[in-house]
């Protein structure tokens, strides 16, 4: 950053009371935390005794307070990024970019947390995680009717082997296969 004009009230002023106009300017002043220029004129003047004009307080929030913010925006949207690594989901390239531009976008916007971003993207990949798993649940599900279905299919077929030749069995042996193969297709 080039250094600022001689003439430059704010910038020239030390790192601390920089810091407290950049609260004032983002977070507000006093209990109702107004952040409106005005305000902050105020309270410059009762803090530091210094008269500053709107003009003065734009070219502030032009060189200190936007490009921190910007900074913080972007932080957020690589945090997304490490959040999803955390959760060992892989996402395609485009749509985890799309989901950083949102978060990047959501945090430059005015007066959101950064953290809030990340948590609430945080809960969609828990979410996400969440569908992957009754994915695999169904799958191990339908593994087991399959698995059952086969070991009931053996057994009937060594139950029919032992009555083939009994005419009056046979008729009732087809009932109960009916049966027993309805009732597996149903669960």
């Amino acid at each position: 950053m080039s250094k600022p004009r001689s003439d430059s009230k704010l910038l020239n002023l030390p790192p601390e009371a920089q810091e407290r106009i950049y609260t004032w300017l983002t977070e507000g002043v006093g209990d109702a935390s107004d952040t409106s220029y005005e305000a902050v004129r105020e309270q410059i003047f009762l803090d530091y005794n210094l008269r500053v004009s709107k003009t003065a307080l734009g070219l502030f929030w032009h060189k200190v307070v936007a490009p921190r913010r910007l900074r913080a925006s972007a932080g957020a949207a690589q945090g997304l990024a490490d959040v999803a690594k955390g959760h060992g989901i892989e996402f395609e390239a485009a749509a985890l970019a799309g989901c950083q531009q949102k978060a990047f976008e959501i945090c430059a916007s005015e007066n959101p947390d950064p953290k809030e971003v990340i948590t609430f993207f945080g809960l969609v990949l828990d979410a996400q995680k969440i569908a992957l798993k009754r994915e695999d649940l169904a799958l191990q599900r339908d593994k087991f009717r399959a698995a059952i279905a086969k070991k009931i299919d053996l057994g009937l077929e060594e139950l029919y082997a032992e009555i083939k030749g009994n005419k009056l069995a046979l008729p009732l042996f087809e009932k109960m296969r009916s049966a027993v193969k309805k009732g597996v297709e149903a669960a």
